[in-house]
């Protein structure tokens, strides 16, 4: 059986947290997952041999195997968007990657900033039932909001999953876990790292 592919998109300026924690939560439950840079974008990454350097929003640089280009018309089993920057809205590759995700009905995961800035333009909320979550002050009714004043860590509805900011991190990359495979596969994990989890003993 094959494994379940994410890919997890890089523009400058990326959160860390938003980015590093999905990538090791969601490796350690065995899905295959790859960084990709977003090249179209006044702020591009820097290109060399092996791939692109990526600067996120702290000065860490993350290496991304891939480009947009590269990837333009796959799908994968479950795209992210962390927040941190602008530049993802910038983005039409991404924009159009996104859409070929919606309409070919795969998880659709954003962070931060991203739900209210990259989603919510391209109609993802438009249907009246898809909800969501973002980052506080963000939101200017761009989103319809998840629990009490969209104060839920995580929101997954539909095949949409959204989250608010670097403290919610590791609630938004088990969501994604559970949905890409199982429970049983989020317990793994959270046993693997010794996760405090205040809902279990």
């Amino acid at each position: 059986m094959s494994k379940k592919t994410a890919v997890i998109f890089l523009a400058n300026g990326f959160e860390e947290t938003e980015a590093i924690v999905p990538f090791d939560f969601l490796t350690r439950g065995g899905i295959d997952v790859t960084f990709i840079a977003v090249p179209d974008i006044k702020d591009k990454p820097e290109q060399f041999d092996d791939g692109f350097i990526v600067r996120g929003s702290r000065g860490a640089k993350v290496v991304a195997e891939k480009c947009l280009h590269c990837i333009k018309n796959q799908t994968f089993d479950a795209i992210i968007i962390p927040g941190g920057t602008a530049n993802y809205a910038e983005s039409t590759l991404l924009k159009e990657c996104i859409m070929l995700h919606k309409n070919s009905s795969k998880i659709i995961a954003a962070i931060c900033a991203s739900p209210a800035y990259v989603l919510r333009p391209l109609d993802i909320f438009e249907d009246g039932t898809t909800k969501g979550v973002c980052y506080p002050g963000l939101n200017n009714g761009y989103v319809p909001l998840s629990g009490k004043n969209g104060n839920d860590g995580v929101c997954v509805s539909k095949n949409i999953i959204t989250s608010r900011s670097p403290a919610t991190a590791s609630e938004f990359a088990f969501a994604i876990l559970e949905t890409l495979m199982d429970k049983e596969a989020v317990d793994k994990v959270k046993n693997d790292i010794i996760y405090f989890d205040r809902d279990r003993e």
